[in-house]
């Protein structure tokens, strides 16, 4: 007879399967652009975020070579992991039941589903936040396989130390276990476990070993002013003056949306329930892990700049949780086990959520919005999202041809660049794709020329002075229609003539692009 196939093996492996067509289908946005040039330029460390996204890619296009799905591998691996440690954790801390439906939720809520694409520093920095979570819950755990004090300890020193290595947000789940146990000496049947843990020298060993493993960050910010923990703990927060509520209330709608608004209400009412079942060893990790970093992030959100998914490792604590009460009920607010009405609210919001998958594969946006408005000749392209996944391998394959047309025609080098970070690291994968060597095309790191004095990675790859060196030079610079800034109004030439460049989807104009032919550049 044959064994039944168990459905939810079958909906994982699709949605994997599902994954590895959309990594091959769609170009590399901006971000993972950016974070391949770091890998072809290893370093110990870098301006924006440590090194460990650039060392996890590296081996990889050494090997199979600079191609999309080659660079996105890394990322599926780790994503892949994550589901494997969600679940093992959900499991551990309620049921298979919550296990199975935490995975499954991974691959449709749209800040872990579509916003994972990629190999990026918040997706390797998710590998090692949850193992944490997992780990940490090894050591408070309250039966028999709780690990020891000194084994737990000496492996959160060493998994936050290579955490830290990948993004430093997290030495925020360091406070969130500090909470744990100052808030696991209230209940007396949990205080002696923590002042065990407290009075014994493993958490303080553990907190030596992250630091060893921190030594390429602060090799690499020894020699450049301390440039990321002036960035990211204090410029990154000091951009605007006074409390913006407006803002605010635009990260909570954010946050609704990549999570689904009822999923996130879930997870607030989960943070909420948790606190008030702290004798619970499972409820009080939910309590007190992510709050921390909530708090900080939210904190954030109403005096400075904000990224909408920097909270969402806190959330990935919080789903099992809001998972268990959603398929166990919660009598305090009449809450029935696995609410149908809840679970078509869930649906109602997830499924059109996921329809963001569709306008990677066919221009659907411009296309509803010319059969549904008034006017449709308004539209833009820059409103479709999908359009920033295309055109920057046949505009590299242009700009290499017009470069070597232009140097037949005078006889002297022209430079290509660029005036964002977005436009640099874009730029320099469309040319490494077009170029018959790619190699030459590498003899200097990137081979595109940042022509700004903004703050990215690239004002340390090359320092101004090293920029004013091509002084007397001519320039292709690029820009497009999201970011279409004059190259005059940031640095000096003698002449400068722009050309357009249009990209189309089936038939639909989707990006435009300005390719800039500037004479004798004279400095900024």
């Amino acid at each position: 007879m044959m064994k039944k196939i168990d459905p939810f093996w079958v909906i994982i492996f699709s949605m994997l399967a599902f994954r590895l067509i959309l990594m091959m289908s769609v170009g590399l946005i901006d971000d993972e652009t950016y974070h391949w040039t770091w890998a072809k330029n290893l370093s110990y460390s870098y301006f924006d975020h440590p090194g460990m996204v650039a060392w996890v890619i590296w081996p990889f296009i050494n090997i199979f070579g600079d191609h999309r799905f080659v660079v996105r591998w890394p990322g599926f691996l780790i994503y892949s992991a994550v589901l494997a440690i969600v679940y093992h954790l959900a499991k551990n801390l309620f049921d298979v039941h919550a296990a199975r439906w935490s995975t499954i939720l991974l691959f449709f809520i749209p800040l872990w589903g579509f916003a994972s694409l990629g190999t990026l520093p918040d997706m390797v920095l998710g590998i090692f936040w949850i193992a944490l979570v997992y780990l940490f819950w090894q050591s408070v755990r309250p039966d028999e396989n709780r690990w020891s004090i000194k084994k737990s300890w000496l492996w959160i020193g060493m998994v936050m130390g290579i955490g830290m290595n990948a993004k430093l947000a997290c030495c925020l789940l360091g406070l969130g276990f500090g909470l744990y146990h100052l808030v696991s000496l209230i209940p007396v049947e949990s205080r002696k476990h923590s002042l065990n843990t407290l009075k014994s020298p493993w958490p303080y060993l553990g907190t030596v070993i992250t630091f060893i493993m921190m030594t390429p960050i602060l090799l690499w910010n020894s020699e450049n002013e301390w440039a990321t923990f002036k960035y990211q703990f204090a410029r990154r927060h000091t951009e605007d003056f006074g409390a913006n509520w407006t803002r605010w209330f635009q990260f909570i709608g954010y946050q609704s949306l990549l999570m689904s608004p009822i999923i996130y209400l879930l997870m607030v009412l989960t943070l909420i329930i948790a606190w008030t079942k702290l004798k619970k060893e499972n409820w009080r990790l939910m309590a007190t892990l992510p709050l921390p970093s909530l708090l900080i992030f939210y904190y954030q959100a109403l005096f400075s700049a904000y990224k909408p998914h920097w909270s969402g490792p806190s959330y990935m604590i919080l789903l099992p949780g809001a998972v268990f009460i959603y398929l166990n009920g919660l009598k305090s607010l009449k809450l029935k086990s696995r609410s149908r009405v809840l679970g078509l609210f869930v649906a109602f919001f997830l499924v059109p959520l996921n329809m963001l998958y569709l306008p990677l594969f066919y221009p659907v946006v411009p296309k509803v919005f010319a059969a549904t408005s008034s006017q449709p000749k308004s539209w833009q392209p820059t409103w479709d999202f999908s359009n920033e996944f295309f055109g920057w391998v046949e505009v590299g394959d242009y700009v290499l041809k017009k470069k070597s047309q232009l140097e037949r025609e005078t006889g002297r080098p022209v430079f290509l660049a660029a005036q964002r970070y977005e436009l640099i690291s874009q730029l320099t994968w469309g040319v490494t794709q077009s170029s018959p060597d790619s190699k030459k095309l590498w003899s200097h790191k990137p081979p595109v020329w940042d022509l700004s004095t903004e703050t990215s990675q690239y004002l340390f790859d090359q320092p101004i002075l090293q920029r004013l060196t091509n002084k007397g030079s001519d320039f292709l610079i690029v820009n497009n229609d999201k970011y279409p800034r004059d190259p005059r109004e940031l640095a000096k030439f003698d002449s400068c003539t722009k050309q357009e460049f249009p990209i189309y989807r089936q038939e639909i104009l989707a990006r435009t692009f300005f390719i800039y032919t500037c004479r004798n550049f004279a400095g900024f």
